[in-house]
């Protein structure tokens, strides 16, 4: 099982393919295993590296420590254990938020910046809406909450799909290694503090913000501020599909995610 040890928490990874390298940071409730069929459209050109956060998956499960600044410091880690010294950082959701941090933090590491249905700061729908689904966690079956979640998650020709909601509710449901709710509540207070507004501007590496045009938990009006307050940063709009557009149209964010890449690469 590869993992690392970053002041004294075990990350779990996976790479896959060659070339330059790709790190994609996951959103709250998520391990690696989302990013895997986007990791299948670009390995053949780019070395793609997925990893768990602390909390879920197969990485430590501290009982503290979950606020973004724990989460940017592990990320930091991985890639110094691994020795990539740059790479493209492609940020999903909360997976955002650490992002941005590390190219605040640390732009040398940083080729391109990819931060997908993401945000500089949650509005009070966001924060109401995340801090739901800590009682709906409490109160439900597993599979009951990933098929009430699913409205978030989806677009509409998703969600008239019975058999596709009910395959990702199941799917969710069996993950052997879930996020615990300690884990997940102490996150959605680190989501709600977070507020990078004021730091946008300093961000001078090449940026693209992606959202799925349907996305009701990060509507495109907060990518859209996000593109705003970086300097030079690309929006590009996923038509017909919801927050998790990866899953939804992999070919087209995988098409979009080459097309960046390849230009920054040439510069």
């Amino acid at each position: 099982m590869p993992t690392v040890k970053v002041k004294g928490i075990r990350i779990y990874y996976e790479r896959a393919g060659a070339g330059t390298p790709v790190l994609f940071i996951t959103g709250l409730g998520g391990d690696h295993q989302p990013w895997a069929p986007l990791a299948g459209q670009l390995k053949d050109q780019y070395e793609c590296i997925t990893f768990d956060n602390r909390g879920i998956g197969q990485s430590s499960r501290p009982a503290s420590g979950y606020t973004m600044s724990d989460l940017t410091r592990d990320t930091i880690g991985l890639l110094e254990a691994l020795s990539i010294s740059r790479a493209h950082i492609v940020g999903m959701s909360m997976g955002g938020l650490v992002a941005q941090n590390i190219a605040l933090q640390q732009p040398e590491r940083v080729l391109g910046l990819v931060l997908l249905g993401s945000f500089a700061a949650g509005d009070a729908r966001l924060n109401h809406v995340l801090a739901s689904r800590k009682s709906m966690m409490k109160r439900m079956t597993r599979y009951e909450y990933f098929w009430a979640i699913a409205a978030w998650m989806f677009g509409l020709k998703s969600l008239e799909r019975p058999a596709f909601i009910d395959g990702f509710a199941k799917m969710a449901a069996s993950n052997p290694h879930p996020q615990s709710l300690r884990a997940f509540s102490q996150l959605v207070d680190g989501i709600a503090e977070f507020d990078n507004r004021a730091h946008l501007k300093e961000i001078r590496k090449p940026t693209l913000v992606m959202v799925g045009e349907q996305d009701i938990l990060t509507p495109p009006r907060l990518s859209r501020a996000l593109a705003e307050g970086i300097p030079g940063a690309e929006l590009e709009i996923v038509p017909g599909v919801g927050h998790l557009c990866i899953s939804e149209d992999t070919k087209g964010v995988a098409d979009r995610l080459l097309r960046f890449f390849k230009r920054v690469d040439a510069m």
